[in-house]
């Protein structure tokens, strides 16, 4: 045995121990590389089904850009009367074809952009949130299109040319920022089926094409999107559930056919295409949304939203959430006796100065909570107030309330009325003294805001008892509702051309949007 001193034998096993760790590391990193490198060959089914999706879009940015471009020439070389007014209208259809293949994504994304530089309505608006009113003028293609329309645009060449430079700009800074947004699943299938709420309400309707009306060739080329977009996913779907898969991609060629079809904007079938094609499609997107294991916006927020994912189809009781337009919490288990307490509150002349009038006097149930006058009566049945009483049937779904608009939240419009001295002619103080003096009152506020004692009897229990009244009166049991939800087969066929003369020729669905038929702007309502 040798004289020399031995290493401990602990020694030996660390030593051994930080090689393998050395080996096992070196092992790990070259396993990831090479997996990392088949990925890049061999994509999964769902990445490979995105990639193409955000492919799709990208090309679709840069065809747009390229049609602006030769659509801005065409309107210089108009105001040098180097070009024809059918040229012209060529270009300006052209370019409107080609946005329309990427606005499921491009309003996705960024709707208040696209509305405001884009494709918004040729009417001037205000400038939002800023302590004073600026009026703002409208841009963009729908401006274009009325211009391009009229009998001889050469009167409005200047503004043709200004406008499609300004388009060329404006889009090109949209093209930026969008081409470098990361896209996920859930903003396709989103995107997906925002559009066909948008193609149906907006599209066929007329209101993006208000002067050449060329609404349906513009659906078929926005279709014909979506139709590409699910077949990047089909695939995928097939593999998770084939009779789904089969099924939509039988009910997108049977879209597809009946927009190619359709030739004629007056006569185009509305009611048809929305029970036949919209509908089953956009319950079909989500269905396969589900199958692919695809979260929902629900599913990324506590925060509640317009409209509800789930439904099935646009005049589905549910397809708005209530809860957000009226800032109520439907699901506090207060909230059925809040409403309740309201609807006594509302038939009740107690809020009134006079003790004569209450929000029943203008808002009549058995006249659908009207009072069928062109302008309600004043205090005491002496003249009348400034304002028709509209009918209080799914108003919660309205953004602001009044004839000028200047109340947005509905648990605050009856301060409008109590103070008013032809209508309540009164303040909180005294309606709450008045309350105070019902034993009655006094426990139905109490149960009802049990949760919240401070405020049993005061000026914002009262406002969101009546709010939670109001929301509550929802109606989407029509005979259309129910026609179009497939719960009763037959409609009166004079229901059935009016809804189309109303959706269409008339031109009635610009203004008054479907579901509700108000003011609130569809898809994202």
């Amino acid at each position: 045995m040798s004289g020399r001193l031995q290493p401990p034998r602990h020694f030996s096993i660390r030593k051994m121990l930080l090689t393998m760790n050395k080996t096992i590391t070196i092992t790990a990193l070259l396993v990831l590389f090479f997996a990392g490198l088949m990925s890049f060959k061999n994509s999964s089914p769902d990445t490979e089904a995105l990639r193409k999706v955000t492919q799709q879009f990208h090309l679709g940015l840069e065809e747009t850009a390229e049609a602006i471009a030769a659509y801005e020439s065409v309107a210089q070389n108009f105001t040098n009367d180097a070009t024809s007014i059918s040229q012209l209208r060529k270009a300006h259809a052209e370019t409107r074809l080609s946005f329309k293949k990427v606005e499921f994504l491009l309003e996705y994304f960024d709707r208040s952009g696209v509305k405001r530089y884009l494709n918004g309505p040729p009417l001037p608006f205000v400038e939002p949130n800023v302590p004073e009113v600026i009026p703002v003028e409208p841009l963009g293609l729908q401006v274009l299109d009325e211009l391009v329309a009229e009998e001889n645009p050469f009167a409005e060449k200047a503004e043709i040319a200004r406008l499609t430079r300004q388009l060329s700009k404006d889009f090109e800074g949209l093209r930026q920022f969008q081409s470098k947004l990361k896209i996920t699943h859930r903003h396709v299938f989103e995107a997906m089926r925002q559009e066909l709420v948008r193609m149906f309400t907006l599209g066929v309707t007329g209101f993006d094409t208000p002067g050449t009306l060329h609404a349906l060739p513009e659906a078929s080329a926005a279709f014909g999107s979506l139709n590409t977009a699910f077949r990047a996913y089909q695939p995928l779907l097939e593999s998770k559930e084939r009779g789904l898969a089969i099924l939509l991609d039988a009910r997108f060629e049977h879209t597809a056919q009946f927009l190619a079809q359709a030739d004629n904007f007056e006569n185009f079938d509305r009611l048809a295409f929305l029970k036949k094609h919209i509908d089953p499609l956009y319950e079909l997107l989500f269905q396969a949304q589900m199958a692919l294991g695809i979260e929902t916006a629900a599913e990324t927020t506590d925060l509640p939203l317009p409209v509800n994912q789930a439904a099935r189809s646009l005049f589905d009781e549910k397809f708005l959430n209530a809860g957000y337009y009226a800032n109520l919490d439907l699901s506090n288990p207060f909230f059925e006796k809040r409403a309740a307490l309201g609807r006594l509150l509302f038939f009740d002349p107690i809020l009134s100065s006079n003790n004569q009038r209450a929000c029943a006097s203008c808002h009549q149930p058995e006249k659908g909570f009207t009072d069928g006058l062109p302008k309600s009566l004043g205090m005491d049945g002496q003249g009348h107030i400034k304002r028709n009483a509209p009918t209080l049937l799914n108003c919660v779904y309205a953004e602001n309330f009044f004839y000028d608009l200047r109340e947005p939240q509905l648990a605050r419009q009856i301060l409008h009325v109590v103070v008013d001295s032809a209508e309540f002619a009164t303040t909180y103080p005294q309606i709450i003294e008045k309350l105070n003096q019902s034993a009655e009152y006094k426990k139905l506020f109490a149960d009802a805001y049990a949760d919240s004692p401070k405020y049993t009897i005061s000026p914002y229990s009262v406002s969101d008892a009546l709010a939670s009244f109001v929301a509550s009166l929802t109606s989407f049991q029509s005979p259309f509702d129910r026609f179009v939800r497939g719960d009763t087969a037959f409609l009166d066929p004079a229901a059935y051309r009016g809804f189309n003369l109303f959706m269409g020729k008339a031109n009635c669905g610009i203004c008054h949007f479907a579901p509700v038929f108000n003011g609130t702007v569809p898809p994202a309502y």
